[in-house]
């Protein structure tokens, strides 16, 4: 059984009415790093979709790292076919016969402790999970491509911004290791720009706080 509050919080986000919730009916969604806390909302969101309002119900691939922590968070969806588990790293290719129509590209170690501790690991995620995803994206044909990227991409900025916009970007010091987050979802960004431009790949970026 869900947890009260996650189903009061599904109530509430699948009450946007300005979401157009219908384009995911019937569709496969990819979204790696499911067992990350946005991640596995949009994983839950998606689910309760099906359960109230979907006639054709879409079917999540959820990637993730670790099965054992999948499965204690996911528990309670045991045995539905609409979601399924590829447990696999990002960094390497995502390999599905299935046709995936919509990608969202989540996983990366956001947690500063990681950084000291596996820098590599952080920033091959957004870089090589990102360029790995977006193969895929362009092999299946996929109709959008969703990258979570991250509010650091912008540096260093001045205490006194009180809000940052889109052409204001700050400092960052490739060279230090605590830069491989930044610069892994800098990079992610600028291969999701790749890709659209040269090879049509509908891509989108969101930069959560």
């Amino acid at each position: 059984m869900r947890n009260a509050v996650i189903e009061e919080d599904l109530k509430f986000i699948t009450d946007c009415r300005n979401v157009p919730w219908e384009r995911l009916e019937g569709k496969n969604i990819l979204i790696s790093g499911a067992n990350g806390f946005l991640p596995s909302y949009i994983v839950e969101t998606v689910l309760f979709l099906n359960e109230t309002r979907f006639n054709k119900k879409a079917t999540v691939f959820a990637l993730v790292r670790n099965r054992e922590r999948t499965q204690e968070r996911f528990q309670h969806y045991a045995g539905r076919k609409d979601l399924v588990f590829i447990v696999q790293d990002v960094c390497v290719p995502v390999i599905l016969t299935e046709s995936i129509d919509f990608i969202i590209h989540a996983a990366s170690q956001a947690s500063p402790k990681f950084y000291g501790k596996d820098p590599v690991g952080t920033l091959s995620a957004n870089i090589l999970g990102t360029h790995n995803l977006l193969t895929l994206a362009y092999e299946k044909k996929s109709e959008a491509f969703l990258f979570i990227s991250s509010g650091e991409v912008y540096g260093e900025v001045s205490e006194s911004t009180i809000s940052i916009k889109e052409d204001m970007y700050g400092y960052l010091d490739p060279t230090l290791v605590r830069s491989c987050y930044a610069e892994g979802k800098r990079a992610g960004e600028a291969l999701c720009v790749c890709w659209s431009h040269q090879y049509g790949v509908p891509t989108t970026i969101v930069r959560p706080g």
